[in-house]
């Protein structure tokens, strides 16, 4: 018999949905749904601006703790994940 005990962790597995975000002092979150968001706020046609940063911590708040002492921090973040989402839409325009 194994001295093996299984706690639920299966380290190489990737869990659907999460998403890693880095700070910019370093620290990595892991998000539930931030990609659903991004394409939702995108479809819906939000530009990228702090209303839309707004927005995107609302949505992933539902979901996920955000401490109110970051939320600022995370707008500041999510906002530029958000350009980035936005360009590569962009790019994949054909001419």
């Amino acid at each position: 018999m194994s001295n093996y005990i299984n706690r639920g962790f299966i380290p190489c597995a990737q869990l659907k949905g999460l998403s890693k975000i880095t700070f910019l002092d370093g620290t990595h979150v892991m998000v539930q749904g931030l990609d659903e968001i991004l394409a939702d706020i995108y479809e819906e046609g939000w530009q990228v601006n702090p209303e839309t940063a707004e927005e995107i911590v609302i949505r992933l708040g539902k979901k996920n703790y955000i401490p109110s002492c970051a939320k600022l921090e995370y707008q500041k973040l999510l906002l530029q994940e958000y350009r980035q989402y936005v360009v590569g839409k962009k790019d994949d325009i054909p001419e």
